[in-house]
């Protein structure tokens, strides 16, 4: 999705003037930073950058065309290519995309020139880097029109306040000058001061000192004239700004014997100028001035040619001058036709200090060589650029080493060797460079086959090498018998297992031997047989005794091991004590003199003895209706509780739960019972009561028969004796003396039983029961108190008055 900014940009989008001063740092940048361009759509160019990717900060790639009207195109279908774009962001690459005019100044004219224009194109280069999610923008217009120069700054000013708003950055681009006064197309185009005022860095394109169309032909860059742009460059931007383009590439002018050029001369990548020196035997020259390669030929027409390029070693002395000048970094052009040494030189600096270069080493092609005659490792190019080297060795891969710079060394052992050349600088940094180096004759063999008694097996000596050719292979197997001058390719088998040193030699056309030894093993490959047993029942806390003396082999068992619970014993028998049942295996691994070996598996099973362990709480004491709760959750047992019995007070069994409930309804002792039992079968029981209380009096009611008489049906009257004795308040009744009455309770209970009923009749006589008899012999108020009690003392009581008259109807004497 494309985001569209639209926002109105304040001031005006014309000629504002500009000015820059400023007191430049010296303080110098440890490490640069590395960036690149790149044409995504050149396999070299990916293929570079994947290499690179671990030593890259930025990226640019060539994406974008500012067409004649100022709209903008993708120069492919590579651009905003999202694998390239994750492929970065995955290794920490800054995107930041090439835009450019295709060296049309008529292009930026419009641009800078006209405000609807330029207000439009600076829309549109924002809303490509916002939906790239690209850090910046590098603006890459190149061949300016001189007169339009400080129309560009403020272009590039305006510009760089748009982005800035949005948290982005402007990179520019610029052609290399010396000084204000280079007014040569295309340089007097670009405002220095004013550039570095406003951008956020600005990228000097330090190459094409001599460019394709040139009339003479000549480096492509030079370390003087890089150094005269850097001196001019910081003089008037801010060093931290500086970004050097750094040229990694050639141009092959065809010339006339003057050394004017006779044509257009071809772009050449470091691989192609490999392949061309390769072809035709070209030496490598070195041009002290420029500190550039080139090369000197004639081409199969009979035209000179003239190839001059960059490879490692100018980079080298370019990064030099960006340590020297103390500049944000460098960027290569181009990614994909890069010298691969490049990416070392660069790697190391990434990896160390940028303080102290490395020394330069060129320590040639793969050599090759004979065995016993001496090999020169020269010639070679090694100095350091920003020193002195204190010391060199080299190491020849066979265990001989030399501190001559161009040794000689004898090889004594035909074979592919590794020679390295170490130096250390006058600031002891060490650095170091490996070439291949074959020596002839060199015998090599392998075997191949199945490795047993009676089996052929292969043995080929067709690696054996030697650059004119080998006449004679002479086997010697190590059990007596031989090959003479036989073929490189041969057969042979073993009656007997065992170790054989097998010998092959080798002669080439000039008599020159080499010799190669091998050690082929038959092996005895019939395995043991372990054999640990019949399976084990024990009893827990007990010792058993395993015993792999069963197991077998045709020759000899040299190690027994067994490993019982994560420990580990040897020998054919092991005791082995069990404190815990359970189900155990022992694996008993058996290994013979020949190496191999065989597991046999032995189950055991310990039974387990110990019952579980019952842990109940529960109340010691409860009230009637109150909920008893008897909980065995605690309860454990070292194999693991299976069930729960519980027996109820006489009342039920519950079966399988830790926790019960019981409410009792009378008082008294309860019994309760719990059986529980494990997974082997063994169990445990206990039994414990609750005491259940009832604190409750008794309930009930009582009568009199006959019944007592209200004072209305006696002669007295409630009134008249209230006049003569006052009425008591609990006054009952009336009641005959010298008659008998049966006082009786009704509905008399309680919840844990009656114990006592205790009648007292006020006139000093007392009776027990629930049914009593009882007569007044005096006539009188009597007082009379019942007393029910229950079993836990509990107890009722009933009090009352009763009058004892002689007669109902008859006056009694006052």
């Amino acid at each position: 999705m494309l985001i569209m900014v639209t926002a109105v940009l304040s001031g005006s989008y014309l000629m504002r003037g500009s000015s820059a001063s400023f007191e430049n740092s010296t303080q110098l940048v440890s490490t640069p930073v590395f960036s690149a361009w790149i044409q995504p759509w050149e396999e070299e160019g990916m293929g570079s950058l994947l290499r690179y990717r671990t030593i890259l900060d930025e990226i640019s790639p060539y994406w974008y065309w500012t067409l004649p009207n100022a709209t903008i195109v993708p120069t492919s279908n590579m651009t905003g290519d999202e694998g390239f774009i994750r492929l970065c962001r995955e290794s920490s690459i800054e995107v930041v995309p090439m835009i450019s005019n295709l060296h049309n100044p008529d292009t930026i004219r419009l641009i800078v020139r006209n405000s609807t224009v330029q207000r439009e194109h600076i829309m549109d280069l924002l809303n490509i880097t916002l939906e790239g999610g690209y850090k910046g923008l590098d603006i890459n217009y190149e061949s300016l029109y001189t007169e339009d120069r400080e129309f560009y700054v403020n272009f590039i000013e305006n510009l760089t306040e748009t982005f800035h708003r949005y948290g982005r950055v402007v990179y520019v681009s610029v052609f290399p000058k010396t000084s204000e006064a280079d007014d040569w197309y295309g340089p007097a185009g670009y405002d220095y001061p004013g550039l570095g005022a406003h951008a956020d860095y600005i990228k000097i394109m330090a190459y094409n000192l001599h460019w394709s169309t040139c009339n003479t032909s000549g480096p492509v860059t030079s370390y003087r004239w890089v150094d005269a742009v850097l001196s001019y460059a910081v003089s008037v931007i801010p060093r931290e700004k500086i970004i050097l383009g750094v040229p990694l590439f050639g141009y092959d002018w065809p010339i006339w014997p003057n050394g004017t050029t006779r044509g257009i001369a071809k772009n050449c990548s470091y691989g192609e100028i490999m392949a061309l020196k390769e072809e035709r035997g070209l030496k490598r020259l070195w041009n002290p001035a420029s500190r550039t390669p080139y090369f000197l030929y004639t081409d199969k027409s009979g035209i000179l040619h003239a190839l001059h390029y960059t490879d490692c070693e100018s980079l080298l002395h370019e990064m030099d001058l960006v340590r020297k000048y103390s500049i944000h970094g460098l960027s290569i052009w181009k990614l994909g036709g890069e010298d691969p040494r490049a990416f070392e030189y660069l790697q190391f600096l990434k990896e160390n200090s940028f303080d102290n270069l490395p020394p330069y080493l060129d320590i040639g092609e793969d050599l090759m060589g004979m065995r016993g005659v001496p090999l020169n490792m020269g010639p070679l190019r090694a100095y350091d650029v920003d020193g002195t080297l204190r010391s060199v060795w080299w190491e020849f891969g066979d265990g001989e080493s030399s501190e001559v710079l161009e040794p000689t060394h004898t090889y004594l052992k035909g074979g592919f060797y590794t020679a390295t050349l170490h130096v250390v600088d006058s600031s002891g940094l060490h650095y170091s460079a490996s070439k291949r180096v074959k020596v002839a004759p060199f015998a090599n063999f392998s075997v191949s086959g199945t490795f047993r008694e009676g089996e052929n097996l292969i043995f080929n000596g067709t690696s054996s090498w030697d650059p004119f050719g080998i006449i004679s292979y002479t086997w010697y197997f190590g059990d007596g018998t031989f090959l003479f001058h036989s073929t490189p390719l041969v057969e042979h088998s073993y009656s007997r297992p065992g170790e054989y040193t097998v010998t092959l030699v080798v002669i080439d056309p000039l008599g020159f031997v080499d010799i190669c030894n091998r050690t082929v093993t038959i092996p005895d490959l019939t395995p043991p047989v372990a054999d640990a047993g019949e399976d084990l029942f024990v009893w827990e806390r007990s010792w058993a005794t395993l015993d792999g003396r069963g197991s077998s082999d045709n020759g000899r068992i040299v190690n027994y091991t067994w490993v019982i619970d994560g420990k580990i014993f040897y020998g054919p028998t092991v005791r082995y004590y069990f404190e815990r049942p359970g189900r155990y295996t022992a694996i008993l691994t058996v290994r013979d003199e020949a190496g191999f070996e065989d597991r046999s598996t032995l189950n055991i099973t310990v039974r387990d003895r110990t019952p579980p362990e019952i842990h109940l709480t529960y109340p010691r004491k409860v009230r009637i209706g109150e909920i008893i709760v008897l909980d065995a959750s605690d309860s454990s047992d070292n194999v693991g509780i299976v069930n729960y019995t519980w027996y109820l007070a006489g009342t039920g069994v519950v079966y399988g739960r830790t926790k019960v409930t019981y409410i009792p309804s009378k008082a008294g002792r309860y019994f309760f019972t719990l059986d529980i039992t494990d997974a082997e079968g063994n169990w445990n029981s206990t039994t414990v009561f609750v005491d259940v209380y009832d604190d409750k009096p008794p309930e009930g009611a009582f009568t009199i028969f006959p019944r007592p008489r209200p004072l209305k049906e006696t002669y007295l009257g409630e009134w008249k004796l209230s006049q003569m004795y006052g009425v008591p308040p609990d006054l009952l009744g009336a009641v005959l003396i010298n008659v008998t009455y049966r006082f009786e309770t009704v509905n008399l209970r309680d919840d844990s039983g009656i114990s006592t009923v205790t009648w007292c009749f006020g006139d000093g006589t007392m009776a027990g029961g629930e049914v009593v008899y009882h007569n007044y012999t005096t006539a009188g108020y009597h007082h009379v108190v019942l007393l029910a009690t229950d079993l836990w003392g509990n107890s009722k009581r009933w009090e009352f008055t009763l009058l004892a008259l002689p007669s109902y109807n008859i006056t009694v004497v006052e």
